[in-house]
């Protein structure tokens, strides 16, 4: 080899090197990406109705289970009138009476028959008898459909009452909470804001649409925090069904386990199968 072709060898091994070390690892490396973690589930609930918060019963960083409470409102008055429902609702004794009367309507209207059959009583005592047996079988109902009526608004009432607590819809971290007690809220605005951190969620965007195409939903690929040399497995969760046309590339979703529960919002490299290129966008 003379020294013109031995130059324009080692020229175009210096220009490889250098095209290597622009991407940031060797040409024959897999390919890596980056993307940025985020929580599995993220949930602000609110009251169902305005009020004033009488108690909050958490803070930012409290772990939570689905069904701990969280805040209530002020329900003195509520619970007042839950109660006199209740109370209303309660119709044992006037049912009682109403049967009893109709009771001693037949015992009477029986009488009043077995007197007609043996011209003790005429028509009209016969059918005055008859109608006021009648007048308490509606009673009896009436009482009756009364106490249901009195038990549904205190069913209402209760569920208002309940509408008046919020409890956690997820097991999850809270992260923000936004009033505090003797504040006014009303059903328009969130109270708080709850994490769940196990799994999170990975949304990877810079990957060249062909390379995208070749992946399933399920299919696992590493991943590992850039603090960390640990790979971890992540599973593939969703894949867009709408590519970006003007960037060349299509997101997926990993779906990661955090059982440690690292925080969300921290950077990540997910390894993609050998020979996949990354937009330039990554770059």
């Amino acid at each position: 080899m003379n020294i013109k072709q031995l130059t324009r060898t080692s020229l175009a091994g210096l220009t490889l090197c250098l095209v290597s070390s622009a991407f940031g690892r060797p040409a024959d490396a897999q390919t890596i990406v980056g993307a940025t973690t985020s929580p599995e589930i993220t949930v602000r609930p609110g009251f169902a109705i305005r009020g004033v918060v009488a108690k909050v019963d958490v803070k930012k960083g409290d772990p939570v289970k689905i069904g701990d409470p969280l805040m209530a409102l002020d329900v003195s008055e509520e619970i007042a009138t839950l109660q006199f429902y209740k109370a209303r609702a309660d119709t044992t004794r006037n049912v009682r009476e109403a049967e009893e009367n109709l009771r001693l309507k037949e015992i009477e209207l029986k009488r009043t028959q077995e007197m007609a059959s043996k011209g003790g009583a005429n028509q009209f005592e016969l059918q005055t008898a008859e109608a006021e047996r009648n007048v308490a079988a509606i009673r009896v109902e009436q009482a009756t459909f009364e106490g249901l009526v009195n038990q549904a608004q205190a069913d209402s009432q209760a569920a208002r009452v309940a509408r008046m607590q919020i409890t956690s819809p997820i097991d999850g971290i809270v992260r923000n909470v936004l009033y505090r007690a003797g504040e006014n809220v009303d059903e328009s605005r969130p109270t708080l804001e709850i994490v769940d951190l196990d799994p999170l969620k990975i949304d990877v965007k810079t990957v060249d649409t062909s390379i995208v195409l070749k992946l399933r939903v399920g299919q696992v690929l590493q991943v590992r925090y850039k603090s960390d040399e640990r790979w971890r497995d992540a599973k593939i969760d969703f894949i867009d069904p709408q590519a970006e046309s003007t960037a060349g590339t299509l997101t997926f979703r990993l779906e990661m386990p955090n059982p440690e529960l690292q925080r969300a919002g921290l950077d990540v490299e997910v390894k993609l199968p050998e020979s996949a290129p990354v937009s330039a966008a990554a770059n």
